[in-house]
């Protein structure tokens, strides 16, 4: 059974070269053909000094479209070839942290003042303004202090749940004081590394393997800051959590 095939897409440069040739021979061919039923001599000094230097010019510059073109998209597609053989750990290696990062002006942030004293639960965990997020990100003015997860915050108010219940306080009541300079505070390990070692500086010269590698070394850190030199008391200028780097080494 025939199928029917889509039509071919008409390339418009394709029209514009054909149209361009096609004109000038013409255009030549009529000039060369009144000059010699005329016997024009000036006619001809036309055609031979003018007419076809410039005939010349538009082939010349056909041909180098056609060409270049083709040159072009030939390079392409062994780059490509290449990148394709490349392993993985080669792929991250030939893409840049400045490229590849996301902007701050990208990032969703929060100034670290504004916020210390905001309520867990009401102001941070169930606000609607931050449905949605599962990385906090605070900042002091435009230095990078914490990227907290969701997950930390669900940590601590599960500990305090059990402490206040062994306590016999008040749950309800604690748990809703609960402030984020509480968690910041808290001592316990298993929330305290993953709030203040949880993440990783690195210069924007660098590239998405060295951003995997110290991610690698830090094993409660799974977000990579990006300043100027690499060091966290410079303005953040973009952020590469893991999620980025998974996707790409996959």
């Amino acid at each position: 059974m025939k199928t029917d095939e889509p039509p071919s897409k008409i390339n418009p440069k394709n029209i514009i070269a054909i149209s361009i040739a096609g004109l000038a021979v013409v255009t030549t061919l009529w000039i060369t053909g009144n000059a010699m039923i005329c016997k024009n001599v000036g006619g001809m000094d036309i055609v031979t000094k003018s007419i076809l230097p410039l005939v010349a010019t538009w082939m010349g510059a056909i041909i180098a479209y056609y060409f270049a073109k083709d040159n072009f998209n030939a390079a392409a597609d062994r780059y490509d070839s290449m990148i394709d053989k490349l392993s993985p750990e080669d792929k991250m290696r030939s893409k840049s942290i400045e490229k590849e990062m996301i902007p701050i002006k990208d990032m969703k942030t929060f100034q670290l003042n504004d916020m210390i004293n905001k309520l867990i639960l009401k102001d941070i965990h169930n606000a609607p303004v931050m449905e949605g997020l599962h990385r906090f990100i605070f900042l002091e003015a435009k230095k990078c202090r914490y990227i907290i997860h969701r997950s930390i915050f669900d940590r601590f108010i599960s500990k305090k749940l059990i402490q206040f219940e062994t306590m016999n306080d008040n749950i309800n009541s604690n748990i809703r004081t609960l402030t984020l300079s509480n968690l910041i505070e808290e001592k316990d390990e298993a929330i305290f590394n993953f709030v203040h070692r949880s993440i990783v500086y690195l210069p924007v010269t660098g590239n998405l393997l060295d951003a995997k590698k110290a991610l690698e070394s830090n094993k409660f850190s799974q977000d990579v800051v990006i300043t100027k030199n690499g060091r966290s008391d410079e303005e953040v200028l973009g952020w590469i959590p893991d999620t980025l780097l998974l996707s790409d080494y996959n």
